[in-house]
Parts: structure tokens; C-alpha cells; sequence
């Protein structure tokens, strides 16, 4: 999702390119996956604390879109009032939700997902260079659990910074070039923001499913698709409005078009009926073939 004061062609584009909840990336897992197996099982708690964050960011973005559309005379500074609560709301929510996956609670969860103490505990000792029996310990639990090399603080604070600023200029050129698929090839903004865009930047995700599916790590699968998209509705956009209320932007809200917030209310609810603790090749087959009635969907509908 990209920031609507950005600049486009000399004047100030509102622009929204969104992104279809993430059943392409659940659908492929459970496909790699079911084949080998009859049945795949995943931790229910994983799924029942990520369909109650989806149905609050749901509700994030159904409330203001309602307002706007069944309340005719409504002025912008209303839903700018309405969405900067709102924003704030949400992002006390995902703290919250961050403090209990990974800190309070985290025997709740598999023990894949209970590195973060130990991760931080390895930053701390590599910052200060202390305590090297415990370092060992340490590192050889995340090792066991993320299966992958250490990398020191200072490292991968570079590496973030570096990959925050590319996403940021990749963002000004597919803003600055999201027109010429639609001149050349006749394609509809709507099928660019919703479906291409997003099917490309994800493919690293996709990849990433296969995997986890392959090597039966469903659980993985979910925590980094779903997780993707409560990130992007309780901590991007609720961000972004409170950024836009920062320096003085003034459109910067929650109302989005009806269309996206109807696909994103049936995506949610299917999600949330599939991911029970269980899963099988057919339920990825029902997750791609909506993504293809979405998609579909968001061909024909006007920019």
C-alpha cells in the first residue's frame, strides 16, 4: 500500500494499490502440502488468534467505507476524525497482539515460534560481547528453530535500512509507471492495484509457501501470509493516517472503495472458516479458485 501524497505527473495522485488478502499464499502451501499428506495439522491457537486479528482489521476498514457510502452529506473532516481514532485504535491493537504472540505468551504457541526471546537475548550479547556460555545456548536454540546463520545487530539494522529505502524508491517508480499497463495493454487499475502488483511483489512469499509446505511447516505458512496482511491493516495503514495527520496531508483516511473492502470481507471469512487446525489439498484448491474469481472480478471493474 502505498502513501497517497506521492506526486504523479505533476499533482497529487490518489492512489491505492491493495492487496488481495493473502489466499494465493495459503492456497499454494496447502496444495505443496496436502499432496504428500492425507492431512495437515497446525496448532488451532495460531489459528484462532490470527482469525480474531483479521476480523478486527475487517472491521477497521468496513466501518469508515460504511460511513462514507450510507451517509451522503458526511464532511472530510468527519472521516478524517473517524479514521485518525480508528488508527490509533488499531495500532494499540497490533502492539498488543506483537506483546502476546511473541512475548507473554509464547508457550501458548508452537516452539518454532518462541525464538524472539532468545534472538534478542543473542543481540544483546553480541552488542556487549558478554556472556558467551549463555551465547552458545542461545544460538544453537535459533539456529534449531530458524534454521539460519546468525547476523549481528549492527548488520541487520544496515540491511533494513538499505531494503526500507529501495522499497521506498521501487514504490515512486511503480506509482509513476502504474499508467502504462493501463494505456498500452488496455488494462484496468483496478486489475493492476489488486491483482498484478501484488502477485508480483509476492513472489518470494509464494516461493516460500511451497516450501513450507513441502517440509509440512504449515503453521509457517500461515504466520507469514495472514500475518502479512494483519501488519499491513493494523500497523501500515493506521500509520499512514496518523503520518498524513502528521505532516499536514489531508486525504490521508480509511475509506476505501467498496469493491476492495467487499473481496477483502469474503477473503476474510473464508480464511477464517478454512484455517481450523487442519488442512487438506482441497481446501488450497477452494482458496485459488476464489483468488481466480477475485481476480476475474477486478478485470472488468471500471478504474
Amino acid at each position: 500500500l502505498l502513501a497517497r501524497s506521492i506526486k504523479v505527473g505533476g499533482r497529487k495522485g490518489a492512489v491505492r494499490i491493495g492487496e488481495l488478502p493473502p489466499i494465493i499464499l495459503l492456497g499454494i502451501s496447502f496444495i505443496s502440502g496436502g499432496f504428500k499428506d492425507d492431512e495437515m495439522h497446525y496448532p488451532i491457537v495460531v489459528a484462532r488468534v490470527t482469525s480474531q486479528m483479521l476480523t478486527v482489521s475487517l472491521t477497521s476498514l468496513i466501518l469508515p467505507t460504511a460511513f462514507h457510502l450510507w451517509i451522503p452529506n458526511v464532511t472530510s473532516d468527519v472521516l478524517q476524525a473517524t479514521s485518525r481514532v480508528t488508527a490509533i485504535t488499531l495500532l494499540t491493537a497490533y502492539l498488543c497482539y506483537i506483546l502476546f504472540f511473541y512475548i507473554t505468551h509464547t508457550s501458548h504457541f508452537p516452539q518454532k515460534f518462541n525464538f524472539v526471546k532468545s534472538a534478542l537475548a543473542v543481540s544483546m550479547s553480541n552488542a556487549l560481547l558478554v556472556a558467551p556460555t549463555s551465547y552458545f545456548t542461545i544460538s544453537d536454540c535459533r539456529r534449531k528453530c530458524l534454521g539460519q546463520p546468525r547476523l549481528s545487530v549492527v548488520y541487520s539494522s544496515l540491511l533494513l535500512v538499505t531494503s526500507c529505502t529501495l522499497c521506498v524508491v521501487s514504490s515512486v517508480f511503480v506509482v509513476g509507471s502504474k499508467s502504462v499497463p493501463v494505456h498500452d495493454l488496455g488494462i484496468s487499475k483496478s486489475f493492476v492495484g489488486l491483482v498484478v502488483v501484488p502477485l508480483i511483489l509476492s513472489v518470494p512469499e509464494q516461493l516460500s509457501s511451497v516450501l513450507y509446505g513441502v517440509r509440512r511447516d504449515v503453521e509457517w505458512a500461515i504466520e507469514e501470509s495472514v500475518s502479512s496482511c494483519i501488519r499491513i491493516a493494523l500497523f501500515i495503514l493506521p500509520f499512514l493516517v496518523l503520518l498524513g495527520w502528521a505532516i499536514g496531508v489531508a486525504d490521508m483516511d480509511l475509506f476505501f472503495d467498496g469493491f476492495q473492502v467487499t473481496i477483502i470481507t469474503l477473503t476474510v471469512l473464508l480464511t477464517n472458516y478454512l484455517t481450523h487446525g487442519r488442512a487438506t489439498w482441497f481446501q488450497g484448491v477452494i482458496l485459488m479458485c476464489t483468488y481466480i474469481l477475485f481476480a476475474n472480478a477486478a478485470w472488468y471493474y471500471p478504474n
